[in-house]
C-alpha cells in the first residue's frame, strides 16, 4: 500500500528561507510519499535532496528505507532556518573548494 507524504509544520518556513537566498530553486516532492525526501533544491549547479523535520522529529520507517537504498548524494535534514543557513554556508564553502557537501548532523 502506498503511503502518501505529508509535510511537517515548518515545511513552508524552510522552503521560504531557501527561496529567499539568491540562486536557490526549490521544488516540493512531499506529495510523492513512500519515503521520498520533501524537497529538491538546486543551488550552484548541484541538486540537493532535503528532508524537512520539525523539532526532534525522526525519520519514518519509509524514509529510512528510502535513504538506505538511495545511491545519490546524501539527503540533508533541515529542521529550522538556522539549518538552512548552515546548509547554504556549507554549500558555498564546498563550491569554493570543489567538494560535494554532505549531510548535516541529525
Amino acid at each position: 500500500m502506498r503511503q502518501y507524504g505529508r509535510v511537517d509544520q515548518n515545511h513552508l518556513q524552510i522552503v521560504n528561507a531557501l527561496r529567499g537566498h539568491p540562486g536557490v530553486r526549490v521544488q516540493s516532492l512531499s506529495s510523492i510519499g513512500g519515503g521520498c525526501p520533501d524537497l529538491v533544491c538546486g543551488y550552484r549547479g548541484r541538486n540537493h535532496l532535503i528532508e524537512v523535520k520539525a523539532g526532534r522529529g525522526h525519520l519514518t520507517a519509509h524514509q529510512r528505507a528510502w535513504h538506505n537504498v538511495w545511491t545519490g548524494s546524501p539527503v540533508i535534514i533541515l529542521r529550522n532556518t538556522d539549518d538552512v543557513v548552515a546548509f547554504l554556508t556549507n554549500a558555498d564553502a564546498a563550491d569554493r573548494h570543489g567538494i560535494v557537501p554532505g549531510r548535516l548532523p541529525t
